[in-house]
């Protein structure tokens, strides 16, 4: 296509968005088709990269810092019980450690198991785990050298 053809068409273009569309977007691509004329096409979009890159760094710096540091403490069990649930078969176990309780995930056995017999020590590790705009808290208990979920 020739020089000629070419600005019709973009002339044909600012027209029907002028008319059909609304004068700040008319502005907009005007502003826009004159950086491109005047910087070139390789600059703007070096330049657009290189924001996206530092929002991108900044966004990620901000998210750890809103994100707390997980943390991982010994403790003694002062207390702990089992119990049955609602579901066939599947026990909950409850401990109390630190003058905090922990609900465990069910499990299918009857009896409490020998590591979480009181005066046991255990490790409660809490992680932080970011799910969309969202901050999750996962807490495990670890004892013995087996890591159980803890629920509530």
């Amino acid at each position: 296509m020739d020089t000629k053809k070419f600005y019709y068409v973009i002339v044909a273009i600012v027209l029907l968005l002028a008319i059909f569309g609304s004068w700040r977007f008319l502005f907009g691509f005007v502003v826009a088709g004159a950086i491109f004329w005047y910087f070139g096409e390789e600059k703007v979009k070096k330049a657009v990269n290189d924001v996206y890159k530092k929002t991108q760094s900044i966004t990620r710096d901000i998210q750890d810092k809103v994100v707390p540091n997980g943390e991982t403490i010994e403790v003694a069990i002062s207390k702990s019980t089992i119990f049955p649930t609602n579901i066939n078969g599947l026990y909950q176990i409850v401990i109390v450690a630190g003058n905090k309780s922990y609900l465990l995930k069910p499990f299918n056995i009857t009896m409490l198991p020998e590591e979480f017999a009181t005066g046991k020590t255990i490790k409660i590790i809490t992680a932080y785990k970011r799910n969309g705009l969202e901050v999750e808290k996962i807490q495990t208990i670890e004892a013995n050298g087996t890591s159980y979920e803890i629920v509530g």
